[in-house]
């Protein structure tokens, strides 16, 4: 299989109806049901693709984005934003694709396919010691504190949901 794929999404059946369209296309697809977890796996393992619901729970999806996007080993991540409702996309401006309802699963994972290989086919193309100099330092910088900032995200969600 090639590729990882994210799915965040809170209506875990979409999650799993798209992870198996995928699994067909040979695509590893891993699903998160709330924003906390989906930053934690991204941070573990960096996907290629993150598929994120706008109303994701715990950590919205915009906000998921942004945090992937402000990390150097995640920042590479393409977005793919899936809106519940035809009112929530025309609202929301976005670093990344947006899919409104109703949302045609084989299609999203043939554009998720596609964003894969283009990722593969620029990788390949690019020079192997770009990640010499300040980017590695940087990059080494963010891997330690990136369970840092999950521990305080749990925390700060913890802490919202007591109150």
């Amino acid at each position: 299989m090639k590729g990882l794929v994210l799915i965040a999404d809170g209506d875990h059946q979409r999650g799993k109806r798209l992870a198996a369209v995928c699994a067909g296309l040979d695509l590893r697809a891993q699903i998160a049901t709330h924003g906390a977890s989906a930053l934690e796996i991204a941070l573990a393992e960096p996907p290629e693709v993150l598929v994120v619901q706008l109303g994701l729970p715990l950590i919205d999806g915009v906000q998921l984005g942004g945090i992937l996007h402000a990390n150097p080993r995640t920042n590479s991540v393409e977005l793919i934003f899936l809106a519940d409702t035809a009112a929530e996309a025309a609202q929301t401006e976005l670093d990344g694709e947006l899919v409104a309802p109703p949302v045609d699963l084989d299609a999203l994972a043939r554009r998720v396919q596609t964003l894969i290989e283009k990722q593969s086919q620029s990788e390949e193309e690019s020079d192997p010691g770009s990640e010499d100099g300040p980017d590695r330092e940087r990059t080494r910088l963010f891997q330690t504190s990136d369970r840092s900032l999950v521990e305080h995200l749990a925390l700060r969600v913890q802490h919202d949901l007591r109150a």
